[in-house]
């Protein structure tokens, strides 16, 4: 298999565009496109908030001439939170999110990329479709003050209860094993239970999968947010084996802390426990009733 491979240079228009014609032409004749992009420290740095979370233009025109006349082409973006890819991302054959991995990323994100290395990450945040959803965005700010509007609504709390559409939820990630759960169990009384259920792997390939326990009150009687991530484990899974899982429950999972009593609280009530694979992806679900 033969790779076309280009660097993209944000330093002037000319350069920029001199460079993305010699590697479209490259690409033609290439299996695989590998397009290298991502945020520079004048974007994300300490001290400062982003103004934006889209690649430069001349990234995106990279991605998009190079997607044109290429086989097949994988985008690698380095960044260090969401990026909005809605303008390109369905042009593009994979996505692979290397973050800033650090020196020696690219070792790392080369034996991914060739299959040496069954990737298993998960996003740690939300990747919104456009800026404009997240909510801190329609919040009154100024040049001194900006109004905390979220309340208890963070992240992939305030897209699942508002039932926002997103690019990639909170807890998403893909790799080379198709992994199915089954066999939910919940044991236990009073505040503490014991969760268990298999994971197989159904497919060629070794692989590690992260189960992420999520818990839905039904009827709070206080504002929450519609589901809370509560337990996770990452578990090795070996190809068309399955393994167990266990994951542990206790009153803080369920509790909110309740301003007047000035303590942790439950409620008597029923309470959904999910197993997803992300935030918006529920593969087992049981409710029990704390009285």
């Amino acid at each position: 298999m033969e790779f076309s491979q280009s660097v993209v240079f944000d330093r002037g228009h000319n350069s920029c565009i001199d460079n993305l014609i010699k590697t479209a032409k490259l690409a033609k004749d290439k299996d695989v496109s590998i397009v290298c992009v991502g945020n520079n420290d004048y974007c994300e740095t300490e001290g400062y908030d982003r103004q934006h979370i889209s690649l430069s233009r001349e990234s995106v025109d990279a991605i998009k001439e190079i997607a044109k006349h290429s086989k097949k082409t994988v985008v690698v973006v380095y960044a260090g939170s969401a990026i909005d890819m809605s303008d390109w991302i369905d042009l593009v054959d994979a996505v692979v999110w290397a973050g800033y991995g650090g020196e020696f990323v690219n070792v790392a994100l080369a034996k991914i990329l060739v299959g040496k290395v069954n990737p298993s990450g998960k996003l740690t945040e939300t990747f919104p479709l456009k800026l404009e959803d997240v909510m801190a965005m329609n919040s009154y700010r100024d040049v001194e003050r900006l109004v905390y509007e979220e309340k208890l609504n963070v992240g992939y709390r305030y897209f699942n209860s508002a039932k926002v559409p997103v690019l990639f939820p909170f807890g998403y990630g893909l790799s080379y094993s198709k992994f199915k759960y089954s066999n939910l169990e919940i044991t236990g009384s009073g505040y503490d239970y014991t969760v268990t259920f298999d994971v197989e792997n159904l497919s060629d390939v070794d692989g590690k999968e992260v189960a992420e326990l999520y818990v839905r009150q039904l009827n709070p009687l206080v504002e929450r947010p519609n589901k809370e991530l509560k337990a996770f484990n990452k578990v090795f899974v070996k190809a068309h084996k399955k393994e167990k899982v266990t994951l542990h429950l206790d009153k803080r999972s369920f509790a909110y802390y309740s301003v007047e009593e000035k303590a942790w609280k439950v409620d008597n009530d029923d309470f959904e426990i999910q197993i997803c694979q992300s935030a918006e992806d529920t593969r087992l679900s049981h409710t029990i009733t704390i009285k």
